[in-house]
């Protein structure tokens, strides 16, 4: 065989199998990534200020992006020192910075300085 190598040894062949390889990596980097965050654990943290604003009140958690917290996550004022929600404590996350998240809620001012307590998670 004069210098004719089988199709396995083509630039075409190499390039097919590379972004086979590509391929099955993102794969399984994007499932372990998913199932990661899949597995975090719930965040318990503070309310660091709270704020009037129109007819709602927005209140600044300790937590942030920094901690690994998104946009999607829910968050919930909890009751006192347990780890039971605070009904109508559900938390509309507005932005979430290194760390701190804003978000809206509809309590009072006396029932989040009461209930300081937050629990945030996917």
């Amino acid at each position: 065989m004069d210098g004719v190598r089988g199709s396995a040894g083509t630039p075409r062949a190499f390039s097919l199998r590379r972004w086979t390889v590509l391929a099955a990596m993102a794969l399984i980097l994007g499932a372990s990534a998913a199932a990661a965050q899949g597995r975090a654990a719930p965040l318990i943290r503070r309310i660091i200020s709270v704020r009037l604003l129109g007819a709602g009140i927005v209140v600044e958690i300790d937590a942030g992006s920094n901690d690994g917290v998104q946009r999607d996550w829910k968050v919930r004022v909890l009751r006192g020192e347990s780890r039971d929600p605070l009904p109508g404590g559900e938390v509309e996350v507005i932005r979430v910075e290194k760390a701190a998240v804003i978000g809206k809620v509809h309590l009072n001012p006396d029932e989040l300085h009461a209930n300081p307590r937050v629990q945030l998670g996917p």
